[in-house]
């Protein structure tokens, strides 16, 4: 993304303060309504003494243990340190832009969704795109950012969820 990119993208929202809240209102909105929904599944789950539970709470918990060290590993400079914009999203945070932990969160829950109720995971999916975009609208991720974190977010997670336990 260069800077020209992310003007051209962000313009409208620049421009149209009606636009601008409405980014940053999905961006909060999107963000708690995917980990609520996430929080309901598990509740669910545990009332019914589903068997899932387990692989639903660990295959994301430990899939976001391992991206958190990635993106601390690579550490690269989110868009507004390395380009002249001004983000739409009042972030200060320096470093960890790669991978976008928020995408991959997104995803991992649409993953976990979709694991236990396809159409579910389907609409989470849906959201998460959404939430992704709006990151690199909002000039705090790279598309690259938010690419790797929604397919590490489904590849972790479903290797988690999908490959057999050996047998007890």
């Amino acid at each position: 993304m260069t800077e020209e990119q992310y003007r051209i993208w962000s313009e409208p929202f620049r421009k149209h303060t009606f636009l601008r809240r409405a980014l940053l209102v999905y961006n909060h909105a999107a963000t708690l309504g995917i980990a609520a929904a996430y929080i309901a599944a598990l509740i669910l789950l545990a009332a019914n003494g589903d068997g899932r539970l387990w692989r639903a709470l660990l295959a994301p918990a430990l899939s976001l243990l391992a991206v958190t060290l990635l993106r601390a590993a690579v550490d690269r400079p989110r868009p507004y340190e390395k380009l002249n914009i001004e983000p739409l999203l009042d972030k200060r945070k320096k470093g960890k832009s790669f991978p976008s932990r928020h995408t991959f969160s997104a995803f991992a829950v649409a993953t976990v969704l979709f694991w236990l109720q396809p159409p579910a995971g389907g609409i989470t999916a849906a959201f998460s795109l959404l939430l992704a975009a709006a990151r690199v609208i909002a000039g705090v991720h790279y598309p690259s950012d938010v690419a790797a974190g929604a397919v590490l977010g489904v590849a972790l997670v479903a290797l988690g969820l999908y490959i057999p336990l050996p047998a007890a």
